[in-house]
């Protein structure tokens, strides 16, 4: 109801693995900016509702060691001049050329994006073997442990998820991020990255960053 009342679109609220932790989404929007506001908004709303039932709400990437960390996933698709999906195909399981040059492009940048995408010395600590959490600049078809998730979805609403960024990542800087990254895929001719599921012993890994000063 207060989410209603601030013009938040809660499309949905499940647990997640760890005890206490939520999945929250959001409607979508050519609006980017505010989403962003919508994030920013639902966040202080949750701790303010918390605190009036005496309870104290986390988003750090890594509220307790030994549980699951929180991320912050963005689902992206591009719509044309006409509002129609570049990344829609005829072909059922086929990739369009367009999401696949994103991807080339986001999978690029990775590397030289956690300094935003991942803010703080906390945010480093979810970077473990195990709960979905990405350690490689890589992508894959509904994958999990992927950096660029392609999930299952209609020709109609092919998209792709960014699932690097943590709980405390600054929407609008990691927006902008993937935006940039995403313009630099569409408009150079770089090399498509093999999906995860096609990689060989002598493929190259690139590894992320688990630590800030590297970052």
């Amino acid at each position: 109801r207060i989410a209603t009342l601030q013009g938040i679109n809660i499309t949905g609220l499940v647990a997640e693995s760890s005890s206490g932790q939520y999945e929250i989404n959001i409607q979508h929007s050519g609006n980017i900016l505010n989403l962003c506001d919508q994030i920013m908004l639902l966040k202080r709303t949750i701790k303010q509702v918390a605190m009036k039932h005496g309870l104290n709400a986390s988003f750090l990437a890594k509220p307790d060691m030994y549980k699951a960390g929180s991320g912050m996933h963005f689902h992206m698709s591009l719509l044309d001049e006409n509002k129609n999906n570049i990344f829609k195909t005829e072909v059922k399981d086929l990739l369009s050329i367009e999401l696949l040059k994103v991807v080339s492009g986001l999978v690029l940048f990775l590397p030289s994006s956690m300094a935003i995408i991942a803010p703080n010395v906390n945010s480093f600590r979810r970077f473990k073997l195990g709960n979905h959490v990405p350690l490689e600049a890589n992508w894959g078809v509904n994958n999990r442990n992927v950096a660029i998730r392609i999930p299952c979805s209609d020709s109609e609403n092919q998209r792709l998820e960014y699932r690097v960024a943590g709980a405390d990542c600054n929407p609008y800087l990691t927006v902008a991020t993937i935006l940039i990254a995403t313009l630099h895929g569409l408009t150079h001719n770089l090399n498509i990255p093999k999906q995860v599921s096609h990689l060989g012993l002598n493929d190259e890994h690139i590894l992320l960053t688990t630590n800030q000063l590297d970052a």
